[in-house]
């Protein structure tokens, strides 16, 4: 392996790892939380996030990753908020969740049959989990 493929499988894992972060605070927004100031900080780092993702997925040429960034970064804009009861944000959450999740597969695989057996597989356990929470915390 050169530095170029060291420094580029490097820069793919540190990707993956922000990915995993924001997943997880998006994950955690589904649950009933009262601190208004945790939507503020999540709509910063969510849609940050997304337009660099958006950039990111131009310059590889991957059209569909690109669009739902930049979809994303409209909902979660900071500047010019896009207002929703919680219902509502509940499930652009989740939605935004296995958006990132997707994208994980679609930036670290190259065969398209791994994204889609994960999809199946993936988005299942992940609703599993999050009703287990509400089970027990809600």
């Amino acid at each position: 392996m050169n530095l170029i493929e060291k420094k580029q499988s490097n820069d793919i894992q540190i990707a993956i790892a922000i990915y995993c972060i924001v997943i997880l605070l998006l994950l955690i927004a589904t649950l009933p939380i009262q601190e208004y100031l945790y939507y503020q900080i999540l709509r910063w780092v969510v849609c940050l996030f997304s337009v660099f993702m958006a950039v990111i997925a131009s310059s590889v040429k991957k059209k569909g990753p690109m669009w739902t960034m930049g979809i994303i970064a409209i909902i979660f804009n900071p500047i010019i908020p896009i207002r929703l009861d919680k219902e509502t944000w509940v499930i652009v959450d989740f939605a935004s969740a296995v958006i990132y999740l997707i994208n994980i597969f679609i930036f670290s695989f190259k065969k398209w049959w791994m994204i889609v057996i994960f999809s199946i597989l993936g988005i299942p356990i992940i609703f599993g989990i999050l009703l287990l929470i509400h089970y027990y915390f809600g």
